[in-house]
């Protein structure tokens, strides 16, 4: 971070209604590898994260834009002194001193935001401090902005009041060209100046016309522009597949799930040093699950990032790190549940950019497109009486978001390689793992770098009965549910278990082959059926198969409910083997177990 740059960006503030009130950004620049290591944070989240710049010598700034010099903000309708329980504007600084010491005057700054050269001053002069190790700052940065917050925001003009009219003559372009004026104090200033406008104004006119000129884009760029294309490694693949025989050979290494993920981690940032793994107590602890066991003692607390316990904070602090293509971060969420204080940065920012940064059109200096190389990995799912908000499976929220790609492995071996693969993907992914599979006895994991390729579904038993489509720990319930379907002395049934590894992209293929051979599907995940990724796959199946179905497609899935404490109740609302069983010898309309 002692290396890092950083570019202000700052919105126009609004001085009459009714318009909106924007909050200012501060965006690495990507100058430099470390650039991404400058942020800036919400007032709110401020105190969650304050303590990360010191534990990293980043540079951090607290967003303080929420004033005008004197005159009334607004959001859409709502004048800000409204709603503020303050009673003159320009006073976010005092609310800093709360934090006495640890925030003093000296980086407490208030400046005139219509001034581009004072802004870039401040901001340099905090940067400053904080690379010295004394810790973030707050900057108040006062101006305005022209327009509204939308074109066809439909709401009335307002009228400008001589107070609006005067501030609105310190744009920062006009402020800019005064200081230049008066530092030259020359003739020739001015017509460097007037120039420089021209230059300007020439470069706007050419993009201008370029883009009229340009014909609109079709289908296909869009669906270009969700994902950038992963560059596959054959030779792991290859190992991979040999991995994967069901049959391991004799004496074979066998890891845990948690050291299988340990395990990936450690060869990522081996074999890439862009990589860094950021959470809370990951560092000597190795995390509440060991997934990050050892990994600082061989790679260092620069490359294993110990966080404050601000998930908005690791969010954006990950997000702002991938956009600039020289960071690839593998977070790791303590309880996936809490992903939820993250999500503006995962669903609005990293699914999002490259598509709205121009996608596969939109390339640096050295050729490459816009990515966004991260992945949030963490434990989800219930039956540890950690109660309803701990205990969640959310894939489904994830799935339903376009360029994100979601993964839910269920064994030590795909663990490993899925991670690795997920880490060379230039696109967000979103790892899940239940906590259920941290206790699976230890089995084949092979030794070095391999990967499993995202989209590829695993059939895990054969059958010809029933398809029997399961997600991450219900996959181990039904190869239960399966064995003792077919170990029935009367009527067995032969049931095929299809681990589809990815959730996004889906490997329709293998179920669409798989339920033509069979004439039945069940689906099972221990998420609530409302809403549920069954119902995402139940819709592919019914479309594209429904003239090979024999019988209704079963899900057997979660109650509609939070997870409860009581262990009995959590038991209830949690499907396993014989939920799946029964379903499996409904669809075959043979009896059940009990009969």
């Amino acid at each position: 971070s002692r290396g890092s740059c950083a570019l202000l960006q700052f919105d126009h503030r609004q001085v009459s209604p009714p318009r909106c009130l924007r909050r200012s950004t501060w965006q690495p620049c990507g100058g430099c590898p470390s650039s991404s290591s400058v942020r800036t944070t919400r007032p709110k989240t401020f105190h969650c994260s304050r303590r990360a710049p010191r534990q990293s010598n980043t540079p951090q700034l607290c967003e303080g834009l929420r004033r005008a010099h004197g005159v009334p903000q607004v959001g859409l309708s709502t004048d800000i002194m409204d709603v503020m329980a303050s009673d003159e504007m320009g006073k976010v600084l005092p609310r800093a001193q709360g934090y006495g010491d640890a925030l003093p005057t000296d980086r407490r700054l208030c400046v005139d935001g219509s001034d581009v050269v004072a802004v870039r001053e401040a901001a340099a002069y905090c940067i400053g401090e904080a690379r010295a190790g004394k810790g973030p700052s707050v900057v108040e940065a006062l101006t305005f902005r022209h327009g509204s917050h939308n074109v066809g925001q439909n709401l009335p003009e307002s009228i400008l009041s001589d107070d609006d009219r005067e501030i609105r003559r310190k744009d920062p372009l006009f402020v800019l060209r005064g200081r230049l004026a008066r530092l030259g104090g020359e003739e020739s200033t001015l017509r460097a100046i007037d120039a420089l406008t021209a230059r300007a104004a020439a470069a706007v006119d050419a993009a201008e016309t370029f883009a009229r000129a340009s014909p609109e884009p079709g289908l296909a760029d869009l669906d270009a522009a969700v994902f950038s294309p992963p560059s596959f490694s054959p030779p792991r693949h290859a190992a991979a597949a040999a991995a994967a025989s069901p049959q391991p050979p004799s004496g074979a290494r066998e890891r845990s799930f948690s050291e299988a993920i340990a395990e990936a981690h450690a060869v990522a940032l081996r074999s890439d040093p862009r990589v860094v793994v950021m959470g809370e107590d990951i560092g000597e602890m190795g995390g509440v699950f060991q997934c990050t066991a050892g990994l600082t003692s061989e790679f260092g607390a620069r490359r294993v990032i110990e966080t404050p316990i601000s998930e908005a904070c690791i969010g954006g602090c990950a997000v702002g790190a991938a956009a600039t293509g020289l960071v690839v971060p593998i977070v790791e969420v303590q309880i996936m549940d809490m992903v939820t204080l993250m999500m503006d940065n995962v669903v609005n920012q990293a699914a999002k950019w490259r598509l709205m940064l121009g996608g596969e059109a939109q390339r640096d200096a050295e050729g490459r497109s816009v990515s966004m190389p991260i992945v949030i990995r963490g434990p989800q799912g219930g039956g540890h009486r950690l109660s309803a908000q701990h205990s969640q499976s959310l894939e489904a929220w994830f799935t339903a978001v376009p360029g994100l790609k979601v993964v839910m492995p269920s064994t030590p071996h795909d663990a490993k390689g899925l991670l690795l693969a997920a880490v060379r993907d230039p696109n967000p992914v979103i790892f899940l793992e239940h906590k259920n599979l941290y206790q699976l006895p230890r089995s084949h994991v092979p030794d070095g770098d391999y990967e499993v390729p995202l989209g590829v579904a695993s059939i895990l038993r054969e059958g010809t009965d029933v398809t029997l489509v399961a997600t991450s720990n219900m996959v181990h319930e039904a190869l239960k549910a399966a064995g003792r379907l077919a170990a029935r002395k009367e009527q067995p049934v032969s049931v095929e278990v299809i681990d589809p590894r990815t959730l996004w992209p889906l490997d329709e293929a293998t179920i669409l082959d798989s339920v033509q051979r069979t004439s039945r599907l069940v689906i099972a995940h221990e998420a609530p059926r409302r809403g549920g990724w069954g119902g995402e796959l139940l819709s592919v199946v019914q479309e594209k198969a429904f003239d090979y179905l024999d019988a209704p497609i079963t899900i057997v899935a979660g109650r509609d409910c939070p997870l409860p404490y009581n262990a009995a109740l959590e038991k209830a609302c949690i499907p396993g083997a014989a939920q799946i069983a029964e379903a499996c010898l409904a669809v075959v309309q043979r009896p059940g177990f009990d009969q």
